[in-house]
């Protein structure tokens, strides 16, 4: 497997806020290399592009870093996007990330299923 693109992952730095609230910015947890594959096909991808949603699956090399990522956290590609750190804000693509598997092929990669163009967080 080859993995061109290079991908950030976040996670968001959270804040009570006193009230039973959280918030705060989205801090970098590391980059690295990745496959990225757009899905195709299905009636209910394509309903999701009319909708304005990208899904797609990103495979990922199997480290210890990246056994940290849950559903909360967002990526986005590096080469695309700019992340600001000081506000934690995005100017780009960036992706929810919505199911995390190991690749069926090859158990020395992750699997995520990513949707874009949808609101992080």
């Amino acid at each position: 497997m080859r993995l061109h693109e290079d991908f950030g992952f976040f996670k968001r730095e959270k804040i009570d806020d006193g009230m039973g609230n959280f918030y705060g910015k989205w801090v970098m947890k590391f980059r690295t290399k990745a496959a990225i594959t757009y899905r195709q096909g299905s009636e209910t991808v394509q309903a999701s592009r009319l909708e304005g949603k990208q899904p797609a699956f990103l495979s990922i090399r199997r480290f210890s870093s990246a056994e940290d990522i849950t559903t909360d956290w967002c990526c986005c590609n590096m080469r695309d996007t700019e992340f600001d750190q000081k506000t934690g804000n995005f100017k780009g693509a960036v992706y929810n990330i919505r199911a995390i598997n190991l690749e069926p092929s090859n158990r020395q990669y992750y699997r995520l299923t990513l949707e874009g163009g949808v609101a992080i967080g």
